[in-house]
Protein backbone atom coordinates (compact mmCIF):
# COMPACT_ATOMS: atom_id res chain seq x y z
CA UNK A 1 0.00 0.00 0.00
CA UNK A 2 2.86 2.39 0.65
CA UNK A 3 3.88 2.04 -2.99
CA UNK A 4 0.36 2.95 -4.06
CA UNK A 5 0.47 6.03 -1.82
CA UNK A 6 3.79 7.00 -3.36
CA UNK A 7 2.44 6.36 -6.88
CA UNK A 8 -0.53 8.61 -6.22
CA UNK A 9 1.52 11.42 -4.68
CA UNK A 10 4.21 11.66 -7.37
CA UNK A 11 1.97 13.51 -9.90
CA UNK A 12 1.03 16.07 -7.24
CA UNK A 13 4.48 17.61 -7.32
CA UNK A 14 4.31 18.55 -10.98
CA UNK A 15 0.59 18.60 -11.80
CA UNK A 16 -1.10 19.90 -8.62
CA UNK A 17 -4.72 20.74 -9.56
CA UNK A 18 -4.42 18.91 -12.89
CA UNK A 19 -4.52 15.67 -10.87
CA UNK A 20 -8.21 16.34 -10.31
CA UNK A 21 -8.88 15.77 -13.99
CA UNK A 22 -7.24 12.33 -14.02
CA UNK A 23 -10.04 9.79 -14.43
CA UNK A 24 -8.42 6.82 -12.69
CA UNK A 25 -6.98 8.66 -9.71
CA UNK A 26 -10.06 8.29 -7.47
CA UNK A 27 -10.50 4.69 -8.63
CA UNK A 28 -7.04 3.83 -7.35
CA UNK A 29 -7.78 5.56 -4.06
CA UNK A 30 -10.80 3.31 -3.50
CA UNK A 31 -8.51 0.29 -3.08
CA UNK A 32 -6.57 1.85 -0.24
CA UNK A 33 -7.11 1.64 3.49
CA UNK A 34 -8.67 4.71 5.06
CA UNK A 35 -5.40 5.75 6.74
CA UNK A 36 -3.61 5.74 3.38
CA UNK A 37 -6.49 7.62 1.74
CA UNK A 38 -6.14 10.25 4.44
CA UNK A 39 -2.40 10.53 3.76
CA UNK A 40 -2.97 11.03 0.03
CA UNK A 41 -5.79 13.51 0.71
CA UNK A 42 -3.53 15.56 2.98
CA UNK A 43 -0.82 15.62 0.32
CA UNK A 44 -3.39 16.77 -2.25
CA UNK A 45 -4.52 19.62 0.02
CA UNK A 46 -0.93 20.67 0.76
CA UNK A 47 -0.11 20.58 -2.95
CA UNK A 48 -3.11 22.77 -3.78
CA UNK A 49 -2.10 25.23 -1.04
CA UNK A 50 1.50 25.28 -2.23
CA UNK A 51 0.38 25.90 -5.81
CA UNK A 52 -1.70 28.85 -4.54
CA UNK A 53 -4.04 28.90 -7.54
CA UNK A 54 -7.64 29.98 -6.95
CA UNK A 55 -10.33 27.32 -6.78
CA UNK A 56 -12.86 29.21 -8.83
CA UNK A 57 -15.09 26.66 -10.53
CA UNK A 58 -17.78 24.40 -9.15
CA UNK A 59 -16.38 21.41 -11.02
CA UNK A 60 -12.94 21.86 -9.49
CA UNK A 61 -14.36 22.24 -5.99
CA UNK A 62 -16.58 19.15 -6.43
CA UNK A 63 -13.65 17.05 -7.63
CA UNK A 64 -11.45 18.33 -4.83
CA UNK A 65 -14.09 17.46 -2.23
CA UNK A 66 -14.28 13.93 -3.65
CA UNK A 67 -10.50 13.53 -3.41
CA UNK A 68 -10.11 14.91 0.11
CA UNK A 69 -13.20 13.35 1.70
CA UNK A 70 -11.05 11.28 4.13
CA UNK A 71 -9.99 14.58 5.74
CA UNK A 72 -13.56 15.86 5.89
CA UNK A 73 -15.31 12.88 7.45
CA UNK A 74 -14.45 10.00 9.77
CA UNK A 75 -14.01 6.44 8.59
CA UNK A 76 -17.44 4.91 9.06
CA UNK A 77 -16.36 1.30 8.45
CA UNK A 78 -13.32 0.93 10.66
CA UNK A 79 -14.24 3.53 13.24
CA UNK A 80 -10.57 4.41 13.67
CA UNK A 81 -9.69 7.76 15.15
CA UNK A 82 -6.59 9.49 13.91
CA UNK A 83 -4.16 10.84 16.44
CA UNK A 84 -4.57 14.43 17.59
CA UNK A 85 -1.56 15.85 15.71
CA UNK A 86 -2.57 14.29 12.37
CA UNK A 87 -6.16 15.43 12.83
CA UNK A 88 -5.13 19.02 13.60
CA UNK A 89 -2.66 19.12 10.72
CA UNK A 90 -5.31 17.87 8.29
CA UNK A 91 -7.95 20.34 9.45
CA UNK A 92 -5.55 23.29 9.40
CA UNK A 93 -4.53 22.38 5.85
CA UNK A 94 -8.18 22.17 4.76
CA UNK A 95 -8.77 25.61 6.27
CA UNK A 96 -5.78 27.08 4.41
CA UNK A 97 -7.10 25.56 1.20
CA UNK A 98 -10.52 27.10 1.85
CA UNK A 99 -9.00 30.57 1.46
CA UNK A 100 -8.26 29.68 -2.17
CA UNK A 101 -11.99 29.30 -2.95
CA UNK A 102 -12.54 32.58 -4.77
CA UNK A 103 -14.30 33.80 -7.87
CA UNK A 104 -14.73 37.32 -9.28
CA UNK A 105 -18.47 36.65 -9.58
CA UNK A 106 -19.91 37.00 -6.06
CA UNK A 107 -22.81 34.63 -6.77
CA UNK A 108 -20.48 31.87 -7.95
CA UNK A 109 -18.14 32.45 -5.02
CA UNK A 110 -21.07 32.25 -2.59
CA UNK A 111 -22.22 28.95 -4.11
CA UNK A 112 -18.69 27.52 -3.81
CA UNK A 113 -18.50 28.51 -0.16
CA UNK A 114 -21.93 26.98 0.42
CA UNK A 115 -20.77 23.69 -1.14
CA UNK A 116 -17.84 23.58 1.22
CA UNK A 117 -20.08 24.47 4.17
CA UNK A 118 -22.43 21.55 3.43
CA UNK A 119 -19.53 19.13 3.44
CA UNK A 120 -17.97 20.67 6.55
CA UNK A 121 -21.23 20.35 8.50
CA UNK A 122 -21.25 16.59 7.85
CA UNK A 123 -17.76 16.28 9.33
CA UNK A 124 -18.77 16.32 12.96
CA UNK A 125 -18.26 18.62 15.93
CA UNK A 126 -14.51 18.02 16.21
CA UNK A 127 -13.94 19.25 12.66
CA UNK A 128 -16.38 22.17 12.92
CA UNK A 129 -14.12 23.82 15.49
CA UNK A 130 -11.65 24.28 12.63
CA UNK A 131 -13.86 24.54 9.55
CA UNK A 132 -16.78 26.76 10.54
CA UNK A 133 -14.63 29.80 11.40
CA UNK A 134 -13.04 29.66 7.94
CA UNK A 135 -16.54 29.57 6.39
CA UNK A 136 -17.53 32.64 8.42
CA UNK A 137 -14.39 34.51 7.35
CA UNK A 138 -14.91 33.51 3.72
CA UNK A 139 -18.45 34.89 3.84
CA UNK A 140 -17.25 38.08 5.53
CA UNK A 141 -14.57 38.51 2.89
CA UNK A 142 -17.20 37.97 0.21
CA UNK A 143 -19.51 40.56 1.79
CA UNK A 144 -16.73 43.15 1.63
CA UNK A 145 -16.53 42.70 -2.15
CA UNK A 146 -20.27 43.10 -2.72
CA UNK A 147 -21.40 46.34 -4.26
Amino acid sequence: MKLLVKLLTIPLESLSLAVLSMNHYPTLMQYMKFQNKRTVALKIVKSVCKDNKPLSSGKTVDQLIEFIMPLLQDDKEAGQKEDNYEFTEGQNSVCKMMHLVVNPNNDVCYSLVQKMKKVFLKGGKERMVFTLPVIVFSLLKLSLHME
